[in-house]
């Protein structure tokens, strides 16, 4: 059982941020929030990043779409109680909005608290 690999700011390891922001393509004019480390040895070149923006994202190979990936606060909150928009599509991988696929393999958390954390976001926006 893998512990889960969050951090919080200002609680994120240099090293690990530097390498989210770098591997994730995190424009220059955003702040994180918190970190998801999705990489198998815990170097944070696969991973989850929030930031004010949005949730920006770098899948591993593993994933239903490997690569990076972003998405917007906006586009959370318009998604509607129950709406398929997010989703769990399989192993750890959630299906957010039309096309952007986020896999939590690696993190230690699960699809469906993924899901929760992203509708506890939504609620606290809107």
């Amino acid at each position: 059982n893998k512990n889960i690999s969050i951090w919080i700011h200002p609680n994120i390891p240099i090293k690990k941020l530097e390498n989210a922001i770098f591997y994730c393509k995190v424009p220059h004019k955003d702040n994180i929030i918190a970190l998801i480390d999705n990489s198998l040895f815990g170097s944070a070149k696969e991973a989850v990043l929030f930031g004010l923006r949005g949730i920006y994202f770098n899948n591993n190979s593993s994933a239903k779409r490997p690569g990076v990936g972003f998405v917007s606060y906006h586009v959370i909150c318009e998604i509607e109680a129950g709406d398929s928009f997010i989703t769990k599509v399989f192993g750890n991988d959630v299906h957010i909005g039309s096309e952007e696929y986020v896999n939590l393999n690696n993190s230690g958390i699960g699809a469906q608290s993924f899901i929760q954390l992203l509708m506890i976001i939504k609620a606290i926006l809107t």
